[in-house]
């Protein structure tokens, strides 16, 4: 009887700590893609400031970098054949952008 209450009282312990890591891993892509989006922008930014560009010229070439970004997501979604290559690939590319963006 001992032994069944501990199953009951750790087995709630155990369920819960898959699907908490579940939510983590998917908060961490998440974050990751919102941060290669926000790169893209700001590389759209700086490429606009350095032609020049200004008022709706400016905001075009923004939204296009966002637009693009979320294609680039959605294609290396479907291409990848894991969530495990999926965060290689953002992870390379974060790192690429921000490697352009501090030169």
């Amino acid at each position: 009887m001992k032994k069944f209450i501990k199953t009951l009282l750790i087995a709630p312990v155990f369920g819960a700590i898959p699907a908490f890591v579940v939510s983590c891993s998917k908060e961490t892509v998440e974050q990751k893609e919102e941060k290669f989006i926000n790169l893209n922008i700001d590389s759209a930014k700086k490429i606009a400031s350095q032609l020049g560009q200004e008022g709706e010229q400016k905001d075009l070439i923004i939204e296009t970098a966002r637009k693009e970004a979320k294609k680039v997501l959605e294609t290396a979604k479907k291409e990848s054949q894991s969530t495990k290559e999926y965060i290689e690939f953002l992870d390379s590319a974060i790192k690429e952008l921000e490697n352009r963006l501090s030169k």
